[in-house]
């Protein structure tokens, strides 16, 4: 299943998100495949990746590190058509 999301970034830059998004590449690695990012604005990301497996990818979402860097950037994710 091919997700595309876009990413909102409300308290920092696209910069900020991508140095915080790699941090748990290699974790991401083992759910998601063919992964693109694509930097839409300073603002805003735009990510279309395979899914794997869709239990562990959404273990991840909700894992205390994923919420909490998402908290402090004021993330706010959208799936897109």
């Amino acid at each position: 299943m091919q997700i595309k999301a876009r990413v909102g970034i409300n308290n920092g830059s696209y910069d900020d998100w991508k140095l915080f998004y790699d941090s748990y590449k290699v974790v991401r690695d083992k759910y998601i495949a063919d992964e693109k990012v694509l930097r839409v604005s300073d603002n805003e990301a735009s990510v279309i990746f395979e899914v794997r497996d869709l239990s562990g990818l959404t273990s991840l979402s909700k894992s205390q590190f994923v919420l909490d860097g998402e908290a402090r950037l004021g993330i706010e994710v959208t799936l897109v058509q």
